[in-house]
């Protein structure tokens, strides 16, 4: 029995710019492992994993309020920006695309637009 949740619904304490979480929705074997805020800033570290064990390119998709998303290595220091590109989807309108090798561990930093009044890390 596999149990499921709406990332919608997920909030996670300390994060800032972000409304909800559904923008994680990734290609289908594109596995989110582990989530948490930023240490050192704004933004968060999602973790995926690929579960297909298909050399690949994957498409996540994002909410309009992250500005910035880099690849990051092992220890989640930002190695390489990965381009935004604008879509015309209301829920999700920007998208990134990343090549993954068969089994990898990706991890990723996701910047968010702070909001008017708060003050970045």
């Amino acid at each position: 029995h596999t149990r499921t949740f709406d990332l919608r619904e997920l909030r996670i304490e300390g994060m800032r710019g972000v409304g909800d979480l559904a923008y994680l929705e990734a290609d289908p074997g594109f596995v989110l492992t582990a989530l948490r805020p930023r240490r050192d800033g704004s933004g968060m570290i999602a973790r995926y994993w690929d579960a297909l064990g298909a050399h690949r390119p994957v498409i996540l998709k994002l909410t309009r309020e992250v500005v910035r998303v880099w690849r990051c290595d092992l220890m989640e220091r930002p190695i390489e920006q990965l381009r935004l590109n604008q879509v015309w989807d209301k829920y999700y309108p920007l998208r990134t695309l990343l090549t993954i090798r068969a089994h990898a561990v990706e991890t990723l930093l996701i910047e968010f637009e702070i909001p008017d009044g708060e003050e970045r890390n």
